[in-house]
């Protein structure tokens, strides 16, 4: 029983990442916004947002609800006048994980 729980709490802390399209950004400025906004976040540990690319690749401590953390990060980027148009792939411990591109954004 102590294998399974420590397995399981190997796997609930695991790494997972997101790629977003965010729509709006013109400079750095913009990108370092949306960048402070996403690092607010609790379990985001990394973003990297590229105001010429449009693109913002998150990496958080995945769980349970990977869905609730993705929607605090699209709600954080739109509370501070940027949307989120797109989400590109989704990836948990370095494994290709669900490839959404569904619009989010509007």
């Amino acid at each position: 029983v102590a294998n399974t729980a420590a397995a399981t709490n190997r796997m609930k802390s695991s790494k997972c990442a997101v790629e977003l399209i965010v729509g709006g950004m013109t400079c750095i400025m913009c990108s370092q916004a949306v960048t402070r906004a996403i690092l607010d976040i609790p379990r985001v540990q990394t973003a990297n947002v590229s105001a010429p690319t449009n693109q913002a690749r998150i990496e958080f401590i995945s769980s349970d609800d990977n869905d609730v953390i993705i929607e605090q990060i699209t709600d954080a980027i739109e509370a501070i006048g940027y949307s989120v148009d797109n989400t590109l792939k989704i990836q948990t411990d370095n494994k290709e994980g669900n490839n959404n591109t569904n619009n989010q954004g509007t």
